[in-house]
């Protein structure tokens, strides 16, 4: 299990976080680091020993790679900016991303908002086809 580190974080003057995750039934997540030239901050591949947060073994193995990355965020920045900007930055990577939702996997970006005050954004439709294009599904969670 790859452990999360303070490298990434958002700091704690954004209202929002973003969260990238990988999900496949059969990529290690080394491939997918490597592919896409990014340190997870969390993460195991498929086959490896399930433990918990402390290290402690727990029963069987993990059934799917999970692949997890926080990406920078500019204090400045709106939700979306923030998440285009990131899809902009992995772009490169469309046959491969795209090819994890081809083969039963999961692209996903996911927007925490963590502010208890109003916060919105608008994402125009031609963004909307970055992330297709891109095979990423957008997710946003509230956290108040």
């Amino acid at each position: 299990m790859i452990e999360e580190n303070s490298k990434n974080r958002t700091s704690s003057k954004v209202p929002f976080k973003l969260r990238f995750v990988i999900k496949h039934p059969g990529i290690p997540k080394e491939v997918i680091s490597s592919t896409l030239g990014l340190v997870p901050h969390h993460g195991h591949s498929v086959g490896e020993a399930r433990m918990t947060p402390a290290g402690n073994h727990l029963p069987g193995n993990h059934r799917e790679t999970f692949w997890g990355y926080n990406p920078d965020i500019n204090e400045n920045s709106r939700f979306f900016d923030a998440a285009l900007a990131f899809a902009r930055s992995i772009s490169a990577h469309a046959d491969f991303l795209n090819s994890i939702s081809k083969t039963d996997g999961i692209v996903g970006l996911y927007i925490d908002v963590l502010a208890v005050k109003n916060i919105g954004d608008i994402l125009k439709p031609t963004d909307m086809m970055l992330f297709s294009s891109l095979g990423i599904t957008l997710g946003i969670e509230f956290f108040p």
